[in-house]
């Protein structure tokens, strides 16, 4: 067997190995947005409105555990593949500490300003009983971020050690717990339940996974000082990632604001059941691409340019079927599909007419995951937010454009979503061939 061959079989298996745990993983994870979906249909199209803008500011909250974890990712990976293992668990240590006061300070910004909040997304006296939900939704998933906030950065430690299987056992079990507490909680308490059961269902795996960092060899991970010098580290590296996720959130609520009170709770409960399914899709991607991140990391960090290029390469072939294959499911089972998360006639024709529309995006979204994940990997996150933050800004004012100014309506929405996407894959694209993340420092 020649070299080249020697390092694509090596390539392949190592992706693999860590892919498809982590693709499991994220996949169980985005069942939360679906849980919450289909226990609370049989309230009306005003709850899954309710709920589909509360999972938006859910993942808002997401951009703040990514803050702490793509930065752990980065450096804890890269110091692994160094051989230097106090390094990286001095690295996990901080990130873990780190993420405990970002999470205590979502839950106070939550109880100061859900009112507001609620007022801005979700207009008009029309509107009143969605907003009574949406903040009893918000109120519960904003307390629980003490702890969910700290599940990312455990998550990537795991990551960073070649150890996708531990965050994929407890993605799972956190989830089977939400199912189960929503069952009981959804029927007595409403939406309420529903932001309950969310919160409630992260404490145990986090209990677990704090456990088992700790049989790996981490000791004191919630108590004793910061190093300040990995906490800026951690921050420069992550700060533009979270501003990505945060750009992104942020726009999705300013459409909400502007844009979507002119199609009702129908339009808004897209962002329930439709988006929630395109999540479900969106987790293989990222799977492969989060395995991608932490392999390019180790590679760089061992000197192996050519290992990290090779599983790039691989990564991109197995995306771009994934994306394709989505893209089919939704034009043939996205009316089946939604029909399982919503019963309200209104939010089964709006959703399935979204997905629908996002078929076309599916293929360019999967490459350019794999893209932006190599430059993470190799701690370059600046570009990323940059050309993410760009093109999905863009999508408030053509999206206004398309769907009010030109009479599109919500179509012109999904399509203002389509063509950003490509261009974030044209962007990618460039920075990838650019070629800098395989000499960065970090």
């Amino acid at each position: 067997m020649t070299s080249r061959a020697k390092t694509e079989t090596s390539a392949l298996r190592d992706l693999v190995a860590l892919a498809w745990p982590a693709t499991l993983g994220m996949t169980v994870h985005s069942l939360y947005r679906i849980n919450d979906q289909y226990f609370v249909q049989d309230l009306g199209v005003e709850a899954q409105a309710a709920v589909a803008v509360g999972s938006m500011v859910a993942l808002w909250y997401f951009a703040f555990g990514q803050l702490i974890s793509v930065g752990n990712l980065a450096i804890t990976s890269r110091r692994l593949g160094e051989g230097r293992q106090a390094a990286a668990r001095r690295s996990i240590r901080t990130a873990v500490r780190m993420a405990f006061l970002v999470g205590l300070l979502l839950a106070l910004l939550t109880l100061l300003f859900r009112g507001p909040l609620s007022e801005l997304l979700i207009p008009g006296e029309e509107s009143a009983g969605e907003r009574r939900m949406f903040l009893d939704y918000v109120f519960w998933v904003g307390l629980g971020q003490v702890v969910m906030a700290i599940l990312p950065s455990v998550d990537s430690s795991f990551f960073a050690m070649k150890n996708s299987r531990i965050p994929m056992c407890l993605e799972i079990f956190a989830v089977g717990t939400n199912v189960l507490l929503n069952s009981i909680m959804v029927p007595r308490m409403g939406v309420e339940g529903a932001g309950l059961a969310t919160a409630l269902s992260r404490i145990i795996p986090l209990i677990c996974g704090l456990a088992l960092l700790r049989a790996s060899g981490q000791r004191r991970l919630l108590s004793g000082p910061i190093s300040g010098r990995i906490a800026l580290r951690i921050l420069r590296i992550g700060a533009p990632a979270c501003l990505a996720i945060g750009i992104y959130t942020a726009v999705y609520q300013v459409m909400l604001a502007w844009t979507f009170p002119r199609f009702g709770s129908g339009g808004r409960s897209v962002l329930g059941p439709g988006f929630g399914i395109e999540s479900v899709f969106f987790c293989f991607y990222f799977g492969f691409g989060q395995a991608v991140g932490s392999l390019v990391g180790r590679s760089l960090g061992a000197g192996r340019v050519e290992l990290a290029r090779e599983v790039a390469r691989l990564a991109l072939w197995i995306n771009l079927l994934l994306g394709l294959a989505s893209g089919l499911c939704f034009w043939l089972f996205g009316p089946a599909l939604v029909g399982m998360l919503a019963s309200a006639e209104e939010a089964v024709e709006a959703n399935s007419e979204y997905l629908n529309y996002m078929a076309f995006a599916q293929p360019f979204q999967a490459v350019q995951i794999v893209y932006e994940q190599v430059l993470i990997g190799s701690g370059l996150t600046m570009p990323v937010m940059i050309s993410t933050g760009v093109m999905n800004a863009i999508r408030i004012p053509l999206a206004q454009f398309l769907a009010v100014g030109m009479g599109m309506r919500l179509p012109g929405i999904w399509w203002a979503i389509n063509l950003s996407t490509l261009g974030k894959f044209l962007w990618a694209l460039l920075l990838y061939r650019r070629g800098h993340w395989s000499s960065h420092q970090v």
